[in-house]
């Protein structure tokens, strides 16, 4: 009798299971046919098509308010397909709509199901400010320099000319920010380097990396070399780019600095990014001279080169040629305006505005190392040593891969007789950057003044 009983249960249970198994089945075939008909009406539909296209046309033209208007119609058309709502989130964010734009994400339930729309919630959320809501987002993963896991393997064919990895990148790369932002440089720096692993060709993660200094020089040449390029057999370019584009005032050198790379001779020629890079290579071997005839060269063809500009200001107090700069009018917004001014009055010894301006640069950009190191020269030059190193102790904590300041800060040790200390920082920044001249030439100053003969041979 028990084993009929157990036979009875058994068959039931089998039963009940082959059913659900057979209704998820028509219902999996129903949601199907659902979603492909829904395809097939999208396709035939010559209104949405129509809309489509309007919105690529607009958005070609940067006439934002046309797109945006076209795109809420293709929107409605397709039943909100996400490839339309991301399309229609675009056009907010271009009209600095963003909180519109993660409203609509989020009413549709798109964030949790769209890598795209995920990424351009965030991607909002930045430019809003809105880091503390941005973090909340990406700390609720369950890792938080990894992406969420029910987004990762999500076909990107409707997104044309995407792959996952471009979107993986793209994730990790405003998620550098965001960490970037909430001062968390140390998950920031790995979101960046993950960005590149994912895409060798994301430019916004390699900068944040090197105009950020977030890596030592030896941590840089490691990164270049440790990513995928065997994935990209035919790119012969992107490698040796990068490559001038390192830091250059480790071991300042004039001979040849392009003869090791393989770069395209139009490229050394006529990129102005590459000529930048030039002359940054002359500024930090002192050759200053040769330094402002490329930077004057470069700005002539482009007056607001981002990358110049810092290299062209720093290179006019050298040379002692004050300029006041036009920046301010235009560029009111930027820290380079700012800085530009602080410099001009640093040069003419009015040492109070200055720093009043370098302050509000380092406001508007508290990365901006130029502004910091020049922040703390102003209460150096006039032999003001606690607040100058207080200037680059700060520079030290937010530009962790650079050396300049440690040197500074060694620097101004000395200044004070403060041997110990002194030898501490400069150890340090030789540790970062054993080849800087300028580096080995303090450690040199010390070790005369300590009476230590075979450390000043060896510095010297």
């Amino acid at each position: 009798m028990i084993d009929i009983k157990l036979m009875r249960c058994f068959i039931k249970s089998v039963f009940r299971i082959y059913l659900f198994t057979f209704n998820l089945w028509i219902h999996i075939r129903s949601v199907n046919s659902h979603f492909k008909t829904l395809n097939m009406k999208q396709s035939n539909n010559p209104h949405l098509e129509k809309c489509r296209k309007l919105v690529r046309t607009h958005l070609d033209l940067q006439l934002f308010s046309s797109a945006l208007f076209w795109a809420d119609k293709a929107a409605t058309l397709s039943h909100f397909d996400p490839r339309d709502v991301y399309q229609l989130a675009s056009c907010m964010f271009l009209l600095k709509q963003y909180q519109r734009a993660v409203v609509l994400i989020k009413n549709k339930g798109l964030d949790k199901t769209d890598m795209l729309c995920y990424y351009m919630v965030l991607r909002c959320l930045v430019e809003a400010k809105d880091y503390t809501e941005a973090a909340n987002i990406i700390n609720s993963e369950i890792n938080p320099t990894s992406c969420n896991v029910s987004l990762q393997q999500q076909d990107m064919k409707s997104h044309d000319g995407l792959t996952h990895f471009n979107v993986q990148s793209a994730l990790f790369c405003i998620k550098g920010k965001i960490y970037e932002a909430l001062d968390n440089r140390n998950f920031a720096t790995d979101c960046y380097r993950e960005a590149l692993r994912n895409d060798v060709h994301c430019y916004d993660a390699f900068q944040a990396l090197i105009q950020h200094q977030m890596l030592t020089s030896y941590e840089e040449q490691m990164l270049i070399q440790s990513l995928p390029w065997s994935n990209h057999p035919n790119d012969c370019i992107t490698k040796p780019l990068y490559e001038v584009l390192l830091k250059k005032y480790q071991e300042p050198k004039l001979t040849g600095p392009f003869s090791q790379f393989d770069i395209p001779v139009e490229l050394i020629m006529d990129n102005l990014d590459i000529q930048e890079a030039e002359a940054e290579r002359h500024y930090y071997a002192c050759a200053y001279k040769d330094c402002f005839q490329i930077t004057e060269s470069v700005l002539k063809q482009d007056p607001y080169h981002p990358d110049c500009l810092p290299i062209h200001i720093a290179c006019l107090v050298e040379l002692e040629k004050s300029n006041a700069h036009k920046l301010v009018d235009l560029q009111p917004d930027q820290a380079i305006a700012w800085f530009a001014v602080g410099c001009y009055y640093y040069l003419i010894g009015k040492r109070d505005q200055s720093r009043r301006y370098l302050g509000k640069a380092t406001n508007l950009d508290n990365t901006f190392g130029p502004a910091w190191l020049a922040y703390g020269h102003s209460f150096a030059v006039e032999n003001e040593h606690d607040q100058a190193m207080a200037a680059y102790f700060k520079a030290s904590q937010l530009l962790k891969g650079c050396h300049l300041p440690l040197l500074y800060i060694g620097l101004e040790c000395s200044l004070t007789n403060n041997i110990i200390m002194a030898q501490k920082y400069l150890k340090e920044a030789l540790e970062m950057a054993p080849n800087d001249p300028f580096v080995l030439h303090e450690l040199g100053v010390i070790a005369f003044q300590s009476h230590s003969l075979v450390r000043f041979r060896r510095s010297f």
